[in-house]
């Protein structure tokens, strides 16, 4: 049990981290970015469009580095899991920053602070991340490789 996830953090921990890392800079910088140039819009609203503009070139540096795919995508195999998780992070990260974003409302005149804003993302996205690679790892191998890595 535990050999297979010792050789699949071997063999594609490194992309993953470097895939991940890339694609937080980015995520982050973008919804900075957003909050800033959008000081009256709900932080939320924010947040959700950061993560659904984010989520396309994330899927495709999965793909392509991480798990060295190429070609059309399955649908059942590797979007429908991929996208499953974005969803979760969407409703997640959207979910708390509204929470936190009433709560700071009820207190305070003024906008809740941007970098707050990424903070509650980066919390959220981090506790789905070490689950995503490993379920997007069995989803992208086929079907023997797995029966004779188990």
């Amino acid at each position: 049990m535990v050999a297979p996830v010792l050789e699949t953090v071997r063999s594609r921990g490194a992309k993953y981290v470097a895939v991940t890392a890339a694609n937080v800079v980015f995520g982050q910088a973008l919804l900075y970015g957003m909050l800033l140039a959008l000081p009256d819009q709900r932080r939320s609203l924010v947040n959700a469009a950061s993560v659904v503009i984010c989520a396309p070139p994330a899927y495709y540096a999965n793909r392509a580095w991480v798990w060295d795919k190429r070609g059309r995508s399955d649908l059942r195999r590797e979007i429908g899991p991929f996208w499953a998780f974005v969803a979760v992070g969407l409703v997640g990260t959207t979910a708390t920053v509204a929470v936190v974003e009433a709560w700071w409302r009820s207190g305070h005149t003024d906008p809740m602070p941007a970098v707050l804003t990424n903070v509650i993302s980066l919390v959220v996205i981090g506790t789905i991340w070490v689950v995503r690679f490993f379920w997007m790892d069995r989803a992208f191998q086929p079907v023997d490789a797995r029966v004779e890595g188990t």
